[in-house]
């Protein structure tokens, strides 16, 4: 794997994590301790993952000698990164033990799901209190920009 998101990134998230943990400050009266906790924790997982897709798109920018001028040109760019993106977030996920194969999340949520947009599936978790989304980012050229 790509050594993704460089020294900057590390700054940048040790200033978002402080940016966090002011926020937090107003706004866990709004929410439940076991929400803020899975908030504190996906928000540090999801930090970790912008690092990474941001690392792939400054190592796929690389490759670029300009930038694109059109839609065409873009939407190719676009596929490198995202191909790129790709790779480099699945070794970090499967690093963490976050990541579950289609298959395995299929058997545990597939019935489950209580609703659909453009780019998500709804899933209601086991104790009925909280939902999972999934999300395609069909919309999105790139990861970083989901």
């Amino acid at each position: 794997m790509r050594k993704s998101g460089g020294p900057g990134c590390n700054k940048w998230l040790r200033n978002f994590t402080k940016y966090m943990d002011d926020a937090s400050n107003d706004i866990t009266y709004r929410i439940s301790p076991e929400a803020e906790q899975g908030r504190t924790i996906g928000g540090s997982l999801l930090v970790e993952a912008t690092c990474i897709a941001a690392g792939s798109q400054i190592a796929g920018a690389k490759d670029q000698t300009a930038e694109p001028v059109n839609p065409k040109e873009r939407a190719q760019l676009n596929a490198h990164l995202r191909e790129m993106e790709e790779a480099d977030l699945l070794n970090w996920a499967q690093s963490k033990y976050v990541f579950t194969t289609e298959h395995e999340f299929e058997l545990s949520w597939l019935n489950r799901k209580i609703g659909e947009g453009a780019e998500q599936q709804v899933y209601l978790d086991h104790s009925g209190t909280s939902v999972i989304k999934t999300n395609d980012a069909v919309m999105h050229g790139t990861w970083l920009s989901f």
